[in-house]
This record gives structure tokens, C-alpha cells and sequence, in this order.
């Protein structure tokens, strides 16, 4: 064997070398990549369930709102879908009685859609109580659910 083919025998095996290398490392950024786009789909898949999962629930609030003349209870739905069967009680947090609260006759209410709101007036007196605990109550795609409140009246 002359020098020639003695560098190109070396040559060629630095190819092969370099050859196995590359398809070793090929191989592992293959998998690598791999399980790389399985957890971004698992990502992906937990993130569209949570949507989902959101997208059924009412997000139903209640809060106090002053007036001219008196205070409102008042029923917000910010939630994405709609709250049937809605209705509310209240109690006295703090001493004294609790404000009568009317049109309560329209109590359960059928549907309270997403981003609707209904008041009730408040009439109060001297005596009553400052702090109300509400608990209101509805239906949603996703079930029964329900929530307390702490208000204040003013």
C-alpha cells in the first residue's frame, strides 16, 4: 500500500467515523425531540381540558350596591355559561336584624346569563345589621354550585 491509498483508507475512516457520530446523534435528538412534542401535546391537551372544563362553568358573584334611596343586592353570572336555578339566602354577620330584601318572589331564577346581572332592593332600618353573609346557590353545565359572600351595607 502507497501513501495515497494509505491517506485514503484514513480519510475514509474518519468518513465512517464521522458517519456513526452523526448518526448517533441523530438518533438521540430524535428522541429528544420526541419527548420533547409529547409533553408540549400533553401540555396542549390539559390546557384545551381547562378550557373546556371553564367554558361550562357560571361564575355567579354577589355584591352590595348603593343607591340613591337604598341599597341592591346584586347578582352578577361572569362566567362563560349560564346559571339556571339561581337563588340566594342571606344572615346577619354582625348584631341586628337582617334588611328585607324585595322582589325575592322571583327566587329561583330560571336562567341568569353570562355577563347579566340582577338586583334586589334592600330596605333597611334603623337596627339592622351591617355585614351580611349571602349564599347563593345555581345550576350549571357542570353541576350544583354555590358560594358565600361576606357584604357590607352601607
Amino acid at each position: 500500500m502507497d501513501n495515497g491509498d494509505m491517506v485514503s483508507s484514513v480519510i475514509a475512516g474518519i468518513g465512517v467515523v464521522i458517519a456513526v457520530v452523526s448518526l448517533v446523534v441523530s438518533g438521540r435528538s430524535a428522541r429528544r425531540q420526541t419527548q420533547l412534542q409529547e409533553q408540549v401535546t400533553a401540555i396542549e391537551d390539559n390546557r384545551h381540558r381547562r378550557e373546556v372544563q371553564t367554558r361550562r362553568h357560571a361564575r355567579v358573584t354577589a355584591r352590595i350596591a348603593p343607591r340613591q334611596d337604598r341599597a341592591e343586592l346584586v347578582l352578577t353570572n361572569h362566567g362563560p355559561a349560564e346559571a339556571r336555578a339561581v337563588r340566594f339566602t342571606i344572615s346577619a354577620a354582625t348584631e341586628g336584624s337582617v334588611p328585607k330584601v324585595l322582589d325575592e318572589e322571583l327566587l329561583p331564577l330560571n336562567v341568569l346569563h353570562p355577563n347579566a346581572q340582577l338586583s334586589f332592593p334592600l330596605v333597611t332600618a334603623v337596627g339592622d345589621c351591617t355585614v351580611l353573609l349571602a349564599n347563593v346557590a345555581w345550576t350549571d353545565s357542570a353541576g350544583s354550585q354555590k358560594k358565600d359572600f361576606k357584604l357590607r351595607v352601607s
